[in-house]
């Protein structure tokens, strides 16, 4: 399908969109009325027949809550409104969603790239992304000699595409293996290999610049704060690395594999590991402040907002802790929620927001006390992103690749 025709369809569902938020006031697009505003003439007849105002809303947005990803009803709950929901044009289930500036990028199982506008849903573009033997590691978003391009990491390749048109610039071979996400540092990209290595990758000059290894495959995407990048093992390998020089700061070992990314501060790096503990190091040379053991393998990955970290737990279900506490060398746990089981993606006027994609829930959480507020099922979803952490536009992804966004109500 030409680009042209994509835009005149994503123009028309954006449209289409609109003017049901406008008929209706019950899209979740706009505040419902106020007790005093008019209603049609018809309205009139059924508040007088026995319907009240909020009968009449409720049966408006019925349809729509099916239809949508995430519904007027689940967004009002958030204290979000519906923007717009585009239906699928992919060829296969997305396995891969990400936001980058201005787009959201979709990775299908038959590994096409496809670019969304963030702004009104308008598909730009639709493009193959190698052999569907290929595994979509990844996709990350830079400049290439002054240009905006967009990059898929493959286990044995960098495809590089032009953001604005979705030409395929280049397709780089890597000298390593690939088996995670990748992070940007200036020209280079920075993943995990299967063989333990920690791969920086020049991709301006499609060459390899250098690693550093790690006993064991690397088995989670790599964590950077500043200049130090940390990388993790499926042998319980810790290792923090100057990310300009490659030079080594420090390295530790837990007692089993580490599958969930690391989080970092200016002060501290947070590894949750399989051997039940979650651990916090001095980022600048490796000591343990910290560490709780749990009565089941740690699996999710630490979240670090502010002066708390929240973890996922088999045991206590969702836990804050504090992030550096004085002198408490088991931590300090601040709350926890056993009914909580998701992991926290963003906040939202002193709520935290949870999504647990094994039950494709949303869960809403009193940020200072972690009592579960609500819990808001989004059966069709199976992706949930947020773009920013506190009040972030929120998009909820079908596996077909139908795309709703909702934004904060003023």
């Amino acid at each position: 399908m030409q680009s042209s025709t994509l835009e005149k369809t994503g123009v028309v569902a954006g449209g289409l969109l609109w003017m049901a938020g406008f008929l209706f006031a019950a899209t979740g697009c706009e505040s419902q009325p106020d007790n005093g505003e008019a209603m049609s003439s018809s309205d009139s007849r059924s508040a007088g027949s026995g319907r009240s105002a909020a009968d009449i809303v409720a049966a408006k947005r019925s349809p729509l809550d099916e239809q949508y990803v995430i519904g007027p009803t689940a967004a009002d709950r958030i204290g979000y409104r519906v923007i717009w929901d585009v239906p699928p044009r992919l060829n296969d289930v997305v396995e891969v969603a990400r936001l980058h500036g201005d787009s959201l990028f979709l990775v299908d199982a038959d590994n096409s790239i496809t670019r969304i506008m963030r702004s009104n849903g308008t598909q730009t573009w639709l493009r193959p992304i190698g052999s569907m033997t290929d595994n979509v590691l990844g996709v990350v978003r830079s400049t290439m000699y002054g240009a905006d391009v967009v990059m898929a990491l493959t286990e044995g390749d960098l495809h590089i595409f032009e953001t604005g048109n979705g030409v395929q610039r280049t397709r780089q071979p890597l000298s390593r293996v690939a088996n995670t996400d990748a992070i940007l540092f200036g020209p280079a990209i920075i993943y995990g290999s299967l063989n333990g290595q920690l791969v920086w990758h020049h991709y301006e000059l499609g060459s390899y610049m250098g690693g550093t290894t790690l006993y064991g495959a690397v088995s989670a995407a790599p964590g950077l704060f500043d200049d130090v990048v940390v990388g993790v093992s499926n042998q319980g390998h810790v290792l923090a690395v100057e990310a300009d020089s490659r030079v080594r700061i420090w390295d530790k070992m837990a007692r089993a594999e580490i599958i969930a990314p690391p989080a970092l501060s200016d002060e501290a790096v947070y590894v949750s590991s399989l051997d039940q503990h979650i651990r916090c190091y001095d980022i600048d040379n490796g000591q343990v402040l910290w560490d709780h053991l749990h009565s089941g393998p740690l699996t999710q990955p630490p979240v670090l907002i502010a002066d708390k970290v929240l973890l996922q737990t088999p045991d206590m279900g969702l836990v804050c802790y504090e992030a550096l506490p004085y002198g408490d060398l088991d931590g300090n746990i601040l709350w926890n929620s056993e009914e909580a089981k998701g992991t926290i993606i963003g906040r939202h006027r002193g709520q935290l927001i949870a999504w647990d994609a094994r039950s494709h829930t949303l869960e809403i959480l009193d940020e200072q006390a972690g009592g579960l507020i609500d819990r808001i099922q989004l059966p069709k979803a199976e992706h949930v992103l947020i773009s920013d952490f506190d009040s972030g536009e929120i998009y909820g992804i079908a596996a077909s690749g139908q795309t709703t966004k909702i934004v904060p109500r003023q």
